[in-house]
């Protein structure tokens, strides 16, 4: 009596393994390629988005009072650190009894909003003249928010009409200030 074949040969075992390997391999390589193209193609949506809070970040951080943190942008006060006339030409050597090197500087308001896909900032110099400057561009949300005294969100964002479904890329930073709490909001 004959007994049923059952299970695979060595070589039926073998031959499956390589193209499943092969298969695999395939399939491997083609995901690798395809997620190295995804990243390059988020670093250039990503760039002015790093860019905007880079510089609201620095602004905030060196600000010596905040006037305003909320949906429609940052306001805030900084020493102007191109004000020179505060300092005496030439420094006299040894300087004389009633020399104060901290005069009172002049400071300048510096205000962030977005406005038709542009992050803008608007200078206001002690004078009272106001410079409006396109800061940086592909910016189609602004958000910051004081969390708590001393620690500010903000958030940018960009929105892809061009591809299909719409992207939207989000950027969100906290900046903890070190400021005491009276120039604080």
């Amino acid at each position: 009596m004959k007994r049923a074949k059952t299970g695979f040969s060595l070589l039926e075992a073998l031959l499956s393994l390589s193209l499943m390997s092969v298969l695999l391999g395939v399939v491997a390589s083609l995901m690798h390629d395809t997620s190295a193209l995804l990243r390059q193609a988020g670093k250039g949506d990503m760039l002015p988005l790093q860019t905007a809070l880079e510089l609201m970040s620095t602004d905030l951080r060196a600000a010596y009072k905040i006037n305003r943190v909320d949906a429609s942008g940052l306001e805030l006060l900084k020493i102007d650190s191109a004000d020179t006339s505060r300092l005496p030409n030439p420094i006299p050597v040894p300087p004389p009894a009633s020399f104060s090197l901290h005069a009172a500087a002049s400071s300048r308001k510096i205000r962030y909003y977005q406005l038709n896909g542009v992050l803008h900032s608007e200078l206001t110099y002690p004078n009272g003249d106001t410079e409006d400057y396109e800061a940086v561009g592909g910016i189609d949300g602004l958000d910051a928010s004081l969390l708590e005294r001393g620690l500010v969100e903000i958030s940018v964002s960009h929105q892809d009409n061009n591809s299909n479904p719409v992207k939207v890329i989000s950027l969100t930073t906290r900046v903890v200030l070190h400021l005491p709490a009276q120039v604080v909001p």
